[in-house]
């Protein structure tokens, strides 16, 4: 499917913003960025199966060799994880951090009681929080109305790209659907992590938990996520390309024109109702937010370390031109890998610059309604994680959902502020 370039984007999209339907306009929140936007944090991984009984009994003896965590060294070096919050005799034993596993730790069950719904016995829906993101298998992963067909496999469009290789076959792009048949949409549940897998979530499920009993209306969320991405280069604003450093050729981030480039075709209503029905008649938006969750890639190279501020504060400007909304609120959750506890020069100057671009009295150019929230006291000991990838926050659900409802928090403030 081949999209309107960059330049035609603003016209049409002061068109749709200034429709009007005689109902108040569809507030739209852009969240982007890489792998962490993308969402790793797992849902309800169990240890392995045969082991769940040994694994969360307390005081059974950890003999089987196959019931070891596979992240911490060698099994005849490390015990089972005996865990007296699901055990002893447990039929399921959830991984610490999964979000199952906050369910039921007296730590956290009383805080993630609002993600399970008891009438249905299953992950509460937020009917009124539409999402679409980029990633995923399609009509089969959610359906057209957030109805999950759960007998489909997460193989088609698993990174949102196509077409798709797996070993000697070839998956082409659909002919038929929009952006060749990729993306999941529905309403917000679990399943909108990377890949559009039923067992991820990623900061969008917090945001949504934030937003929702506050606006109190139908909200519509898209989101762009591509893992390994840096703002430098990728999703580089054309404000960028003057006096640059570290590309070259100065061209704007490819990444940057397919967001905005497709945040304006899912607009148009033709569009929009092929994946939400119920949003027919619906002509009138307002680009009321846009959440960005990043980092770790710039972090790797002191250039775009160098240069991130000033390229977030044209991301910023650019993305308020771009949508026709010169007060956009922007949430700016910061990148904080290894909590308080880091320390490399890189890490610490992204997270500085985050900050920086938010600071109205460093830059009053944005004319305010810019926030970043500090995250480093939502990192978790690894070693205890679902998973060892640092750079994935351990794939820890409570780390990601107490990000994402900071964001969205956040992203409420500016929405209200008078500045």
């Amino acid at each position: 499917m081949m999209l309107g370039r960059v330049f035609a984007v603003a016209f049409l999209f002061m068109s749709l913003l200034n429709a009007s339907d005689g109902q108040n306009p569809l507030k739209v929140f852009i969240l982007a960025g890489q792998s962490n936007m993308e969402g790793q944090a797992e849902v309800a991984t169990t240890w392995p199966v045969g082991c769940q009984t040994v694994c969360c009994e307390k005081n059974n003896p950890p003999t089987p060799a196959n019931c070891c965590p596979v992240n911490h060294g060698s099994c005849g070096q490390n015990l089972c994880p005996h865990d007296p919050v699901q055990g002893p005799g447990n039929s399921s034993c959830y991984k610490n951090g999964t979000l199952a596993y906050q369910l039921r730790d007296p730590r956290t069950k009383a805080e993630f009681a609002e993600c399970w719904d008891a009438t249905h016995n299953n992950w509460t829906v937020l009917e009124r929080v539409k999402i679409w993101f980029n990633e995923g298998i399609g009509k089969y992963a959610h359906g057209y109305n957030g109805h999950p067909l759960t007998n489909m496999s997460h193989s088609l469009c698993p990174k949102g790209y196509c077409p798709v290789t797996n070993g000697n076959t070839t998956i082409p792009c659909s002919t038929k659907e929009p952006f060749g048949g990729c993306g999941v949409w529905g309403n917000l549940s679990v399943g909108f992590g990377v890949g559009g897998d039923l067992n991820r979530i990623g900061p969008e499920y917090g945001f949504s938990f934030a937003i929702d009993p506050v606006l109190h209306e139908d909200v519509l969320i898209l989101k762009f996520a591509h893992g390994g991405t840096t703002l430098c280069g990728d999703w580089r604003p054309p404000s960028s390309c003057v006096d640059n450093k570290t590309v070259p050729d100065g061209k704007v981030g490819h990444l940057y024109t397919n967001m905005v480039e497709s945040v304006n075709w899912l607009l148009a209503p033709e569009n929009l109702t092929h994946y939400f029905p119920e949003f027919a008649g619906r002509t009138a938006f307002d680009i009321a937010g846009f959440g960005w969750f990043q980092g770790w890639n710039d972090g790797c190279t002191q250039g775009c370390v160098d240069e991130y501020e000033t390229n977030m504060v044209n991301l910023i400007k650019d993305l308020r031109k771009a949508f026709n909304n010169s007060k956009m609120a922007v949430s700016i959750p910061v990148s904080g890998f290894d909590g308080w506890g880091q320390h490399i020069p890189r890490r610490l100057g992204i997270i500085n610059a985050q900050f920086n671009a938010a600071n109205a009295s460093l830059h009053p150019e944005l004319g305010g309604h810019v926030i970043a929230e500090e995250t480093r006291s939502f990192w978790r000991n690894i070693s205890t994680d679902p998973s060892n990838q640092v750079y994935h926050f351990g794939h820890n659900a409570e780390t990601y959902f107490l990000i994402g409802k900071a964001m969205g928090t956040g992203m409420l403030k500016m929405m209200n502020s008078t500045l």
